[in-house]
């Protein structure tokens, strides 16, 4: 988040590969306001909980930060603070640090490590079928 305005702020949500390869950017421009807003209709009397989803307040009317963005739910204060006070200028929040986040990147990583094991294993068999080794019989010839 960086200030813009003393009362408004813009937001960059990036995506990065491994941290350092940046993927997707999200941007929210002329925000006010960060908001935990229930998705229930107006006038439901439902007694059903229904989650708490972050939007953002800008210029143009409410935003939904979006799905994958829910992860900065729990920064909510953080984020009202930041926006609340004109004299800090940047605000970054990783989510990296979060042990969760950490424990889905390692398992996503010992995924990717696991299929390529398999895969080199399938290719040493396909070697192995293509070029059997001449010394492999057994007894003399």
């Amino acid at each position: 988040m960086k200030r813009t305005s003393p009362s408004s702020v813009d937001v960059a949500i990036e995506d990065r590969l491994f941290g350092v390869w940046l993927i997707a950017t999200d941007r929210f421009s002329g925000v006010r306001a960060a908001l935990s807003l229930s998705p229930r209709p107006e006038g439901s009397t439902s007694r059903t909980s229904t989650g708490s989803f972050l939007f953002f307040d800008t210029t143009a009317g409410r935003v939904f930060a979006g799905p994958s963005r829910q992860v900065f739910l729990r920064d909510l204060d953080a984020i009202q603070g930041f926006i609340a006070d004109p004299s800090r200028a940047e605000l970054v929040l990783p989510v990296t640090d979060r042990s969760e986040e950490l424990l889905r990147f390692l398992f996503a990583q010992a995924c990717v490590l696991f299929l390529a094991l398999v895969g080199a294993f399938l290719l040493w068999l396909g070697m192995r079928t293509l070029f059997p080794d001449p010394n492999a019989g057994i007894g003399p010839h």
